[in-house]
């Protein structure tokens, strides 16, 4: 799929409107897109629909099949969808899934964090969500407490976004959350595909204010895994501008010594 343009793989995925003749991979972002809704308190058949731009027929169909995996329910009564206790149990339990890439990462992870003194996180994509694996505070008292975050916005989704094709990139915009955690958050679908280019380009990102205001993060991708990982510091604006250019070098080398390991052990 990687080497498809994206025209080419959406002239190849045009299906009707009854869902037949889905590719596996279009099926998947298709059910990715309604769990999304799921998650952002849109549970109707007929909200579903009208958000990921499906027909009814097809998001009905779709949802059968997630509750027959028991990745979500239906409410008897008011015969509205949402998500299944796996979630919850899966976001409670990535420390454990993950036990291996943590343990790879928390040397160089501690390193930046004594380096710099600021808060640092290891995370990890999961569907379409980033879960902290690694979290070392701020020798300063500032942290952040939460453990799931949206993607596409902040500095570590970007990292892990830009490590994906651009027709995957492009299938995942449709999934984007219509609820960006701060008024700075770039909401506009081609501005995010303009800053992912960037970012791959050279190999870090630098966010500013989007997860609060006067707070920077700077993110690196962590190759050679699974799935998309990336290490981060974050901290007060104020302190992390002046030292960017160091804290970009100085993370660079960590995740390439941690993509080493993972290459090693593969």
């Amino acid at each position: 799929m990687k080497t498809d343009s994206l025209k080419s793989l959406k002239q190849r995925d045009k299906i009707p409107n009854n869902g037949e003749g889905t590719t596996p991979v279009k099926s998947i972002f298709r059910a990715t897109r309604i769990l999304q809704c799921l998650d952002n308190d849109i549970h109707s058949i007929k909200e579903i629909a009208a958000r990921c731009e499906l027909s009814m027929t097809t998001v009905h169909r779709i949802l059968q099949t997630l509750e027959e995996s028991e990745l979500v329910f239906q409410d008897p009564i008011e015969h509205r969808y949402y998500l299944g206790q796996f979630f919850t149990k899966l976001s409670l339990n990535q420390s454990r899934n993950h036990k291996y890439l943590a343990a790879q990462a928390y040397e160089e992870a501690n390193r930046i964090a004594e380096l710099f003194g600021e808060f640092v996180a290891f995370d990890v994509e999961v569907g379409m969500q980033v879960v902290t694996l690694i979290q070392i505070q701020s020798r300063f008292n500032y942290s952040i407490s939460k453990l799931v975050k949206p993607m596409f916005y902040g500095s570590v989704s970007k990292a892990m976004i830009a490590q994906k094709s651009d027709a995957e990139i492009e299938m995942m915009l449709k999934s984007i959350t219509p609820k960006p955690p701060s008024e700075y958050c770039v909401t506009d679908k081609g501005k995010i595909k303009e800053q992912i280019k960037e970012v791959k380009r050279q190999g870090y990102c630098v966010s500013r204010r989007e997860i609060d205001e006067g707070i920077m993060g700077i993110s690196v991708p962590v190759k050679n895994y699974i799935c998309a990982v990336a290490l981060s510091v974050v901290g007060p604006e104020i302190r992390l501008d002046p030292i960017t250019d160091e804290v970009n070098k100085e993370m660079m080398i960590s995740a390439s010594r941690i993509s080493a390991k993972l290459s090693r052990k593969r």
